[in-house]
């Protein structure tokens, strides 16, 4: 597994399946601090919740399933959710790392035209 810290306010996890996750908590972000000033330093920001995103292998970004059936939402998928819990991005970090290589259940149309470009 490899770790990078994003800009400050977030880190990056990327499995040796090929997925990353991206958890980010700074101004703006979809969490505890997304009224905060974007002039705050954000090196030592906190927070109880966090913006969470995902992508295989540098691609586009992925549709985030519910985090209570792990099932992508048909009726309103999004490629980002915010305001996730630690327990949910625990439960959402395990669901990542069980992951089958490129085996996602419903790919973003972003995600599709990154694949069809490798």
């Amino acid at each position: 597994m490899t770790f990078a810290v994003t800009g400050g306010k977030g880190v990056h996890f990327t499995f040796p399946n090929g997925y990353t996750v991206s958890m980010q908590w700074g101004p703006g972000n979809y969490g505890d601090n997304y009224n905060a000033s974007f002039d705050t330093p954000t090196g030592d920001m906190r927070s109880n919740t966090v913006e969470v995103a995902y992508w295989y292998n540098h691609g586009g970004l992925l549709y985030m399933p519910d985090i209570d059936t792990l099932t992508v939402r048909e009726d309103y998928p999004d490629t980002v959710v915010g305001y996730w819990n630690i327990t949910q991005v625990m439960k959402f970090l395990n669901f990542v790392q069980q992951l089958e290589p490129g085996k996602h259940p419903m790919p973003s149309p972003e995600q599709e035209e990154s694949n069809d470009a490798t």
